[in-house]
């Protein structure tokens, strides 16, 4: 007769899904938690993020402004604290020790400015008296010469008179001394 090649599994195959065990819906239950928590996470921190850059924003815009205000030469005053910084004691201190630094540094520029302009002063008339005193030394250099020209020509003529200017000097000196 006839024997088919064909074989039938011993037993049918299962055509349903098989249900969790307790063991893998605690797992679930426990991976959904976290995901959760870092959703919440993700969520603060991006809020965080949107604030500091909002800031950010708000405090390049109060840069710029000021920029724009020293680049037109006008005197800029600071803005004082914004609420959103605090208003505690610390704070207005740190702020009023800024103001007075500010105003020291200031100050301490207009008198380095001005001992600039003192020393550039004093050295223009340091190089003026240079000047004075080269031209001077000129004058009295070629006055010397020309006594000496003067007293080459007069040859013995002048030390004649200089014997005469000096006879009252000799004199005393030989009355004086006891030699």
């Amino acid at each position: 007769m006839n024997t088919s090649p064909i074989t039938f599994p011993a037993r049918p195959p299962e055509l349903r899904l098989k249900r969790h065990t307790e063991v893998t819906m605690v797992k679930l239950n426990a991976l959904q938690a976290s995901l959760t928590e870092s959703q919440r996470q993700l969520d603060a921190n991006q809020a965080a993020v949107r604030e500091r850059e909002e800031k950010l924003q708000a405090a390049e815009a109060r840069l710029q402004q000021w920029q724009s205000q020293l680049e037109q030469g006008e005197n800029v005053v600071a803005a004082t604290p914004d609420a959103s910084a605090g208003n505690d004691a610390s704070v207005s201190a740190a702020w009023t020790k800024f103001y007075r630094s500010r105003e020291i540094l200031e100050e301490e520029q207009r008198q380095l400015s001005a001992d600039r302009l003192a020393l550039h002063e004093a050295a223009l008339q340091l190089r003026q008296r240079e000047v004075d005193l080269t031209e001077r030394e000129a004058r009295v250099s070629e006055a010397e010469l020309q006594i000496k020209e003067i007293q080459k020509t007069l040859g013995k003529k002048a030390s004649g008179l200089v014997g005469f200017t000096k006879a009252p000097f000799s004199f005393a000196k030989s009355v004086f001394t006891k030699t």
